[in-house]
């Protein structure tokens, strides 16, 4: 069972098993929140929504976690929105945004923003904050506010102008 400190609901095939915390949240889907810790006032929709990931309810709160997988084995992600197959799987960090599959997939850091229709294995992001990227296309520093556009990898998630234009392909 669960140890819901405060409510909850649980929905589905051992949704919240062997869950602890997730005060006022939301399981709904077969295994979501399985063996979770922490997601305070959180929504985990989907197969294996949110599970196995590790957090308090200080650090793990205020987040949707929607889509088969998404945050599985994710830790200590405060106020996220992950969206999508694997989205914000194996990520740690606070405010971030990921919209897609494996978006965010891994990704150590906090103000992110990721869309993409299907991601790498594991996000192209990894470990930064302030990071922006949108299906190959573009890339950014939010705190620099810095975009590149063009044929983007991760080697220009720090790009060198306000406005950086890279060619179609690599030369």
């Amino acid at each position: 069972g669960a140890n819901f400190v405060g409510g909850g609901n649980l929905i589905g095939l051992k949704a919240g098993f062997e869950a602890s915390g997730g005060h006022e949240s939301n399981y709904i889907g077969s295994n979501a929140g399985y063996q979770a810790t922490g997601w305070y006032r959180s929504n985990l929709i989907g197969v294996g929504a949110g599970a196995y990931g590790k957090g308090t309810t200080s650090n793990s709160q205020y987040s949707n976690i929607i889509g088969p997988y998404a945050g599985n084995e994710a830790s200590g992600c405060a106020h996220i929105n992950a969206i999508g197959y694997y989205a914000g799987a194996s990520s740690t960090g606070n405010y971030n945004q990921f919209i897609g599959t494996n978006a965010g997939k891994g990704v150590v850091g906090d103000d992110n923003i990721e869309i993409v229709s299907s991601g790498a294995s594991t996000s192209i992001i990894g470990s930064n904050s302030d990071k922006i990227h949108i299906q190959n296309i573009i890339v950014g520093d939010t705190s620099s506010k810095k975009l590149a556009i063009g044929n983007v990898g991760s080697s220009n998630l720090s790009p060198n102008a306000t406005l950086e234009i890279l060619p179609l392909s690599s030369t």
